[in-house]
């Protein structure tokens, strides 16, 4: 008799041993996708400490894959082409009645405005505001100016180092957080 209770109780302790590993697996997906989120949030605000640029303009660059839990892996990656040079500071900020002498702009924060020779701001029929450049001698053809990708911005050696190091901390931080939320464990 006392050998089925033992058995019984080592049947319950395999079967709760079995449940851990969906629980671990959770848990790591969950803090994955956590770490995730806030890479793409930091990737934007290093962007700024260099870069006269919004937020958002490099967040809404990132692509999202976010991790299942057959795969356990996630991935982060910016896309995208050149940045118009209006979403960076232009001096003036919007299309006026009275033509500026001349346009600056400034796309980096270590300098400041600097004139562009022969740029103009417009508003096209679709309301797109933007930066531009007579092509030729003629009125038209028109060509917009851009400053660099957000891929680009973010290749920086320096950057890329911060947001591993950040990766590696939050990772560590969350998946401490959710085991001990999913396995009932308490705070440390």
């Amino acid at each position: 008799m006392i050998v089925q209770g033992e058995v019984r109780g080592v049947r319950d302790a395999l079967r709760r041993i079995g449940g851990l590993d969906k629980d671990v697996r959770k848990a790591f997906l969950s803090a994955l996708n956590r770490t995730q989120q806030r890479m793409r949030t930091e990737s934007g605000r290093k962007a700024r400490e260099t870069y006269i640029v919004k937020a958002k303009s490099v967040t809404e660059q990132v692509m999202l894959r976010r991790g299942s839990a057959s795969s356990l892996s996630s991935e982060l990656r910016w896309k995208g082409g050149n940045l118009p040079l209006m979403q960076f500071r232009t001096s003036p900020r919007g299309v006026t009645a009275k033509r500026p002498r001349v346009l600056k702009a400034a796309v980096k924060r270590a300098g400041g405005n600097k004139p562009i020779d022969g740029a103009f701001l417009a508003r096209m029929g679709s309301g797109h505001v933007g930066v531009y450049r007579r092509s030729a001698r003629r009125r038209l053809p028109i060509q917009e100016l851009y400053g660099p990708a957000v891929p680009v911005m973010l290749n920086n050696p320096e950057i890329v180092e911060h947001l591993e190091n950040v990766a590696g901390e939050t990772m560590e931080q969350r998946l401490e957080h959710e085991l001990n939320r999913r396995l009932g464990g308490g705070t440390s």
